[in-house]
């Protein structure tokens, strides 16, 4: 995947074609004692069943007009031949055949939301509390 086609995946966000609206991927995001770990698993699977796998992922600051929403990070796969990251990811860091974007810290505070493109895609809105702690708000699953 290109810078080209992340471009193009953000436009699709900002004018409304989000192909993530029916999403089947549940984003799971926590906090551990390294940082922030983001985890993926099919809607209305068990914890150890239905293995998912993410090409790309995009987090985002949320709030404000989606033509102004600022891309805090976006990670994406450098060939169609390197793997697709599975069931986890730890923020900040770059796999093994990857490009990051951005990835700048999360702030305390602040309120994101993360977007996967894997089977049927996926998102989670979550806050990251005062004292560093995780929140989770809306996401894919109902």
């Amino acid at each position: 995947m290109s810078l080209r086609f992340i471009n193009l995946f953000l436009v699709w966000l900002v004018i409304g074609c989000n192909p993530f609206r029916d999403s089947t991927v549940d984003v799971e995001v926590a906090k551990d004692d390294a940082g922030y770990v983001f985890s993926f698993k099919a809607c209305g699977w068990s914890q150890r069943s239905q293995r998912v796998e993410v090409p790309l992922i995009v987090v985002l600051k949320a709030g404000g007009r989606a033509s102004e929403v600022p891309v805090q990070c976006a990670l994406h796969k450098a060939s169609p031949s390197v793997r697709n990251l599975a069931d986890t990811w730890r923020y900040g860091t770059v796999p093994q055949g990857y490009i990051a974007k951005g990835c700048e810290p999360l702030q305390p505070g602040e309120t994101y939301q993360v977007q996967v493109s894997a089977a049927g895609g996926g998102r989670r809105e979550f806050r990251v509390q005062r004292n560093g702690d995780v929140a989770l708000g809306q996401g894919s699953c109902r």
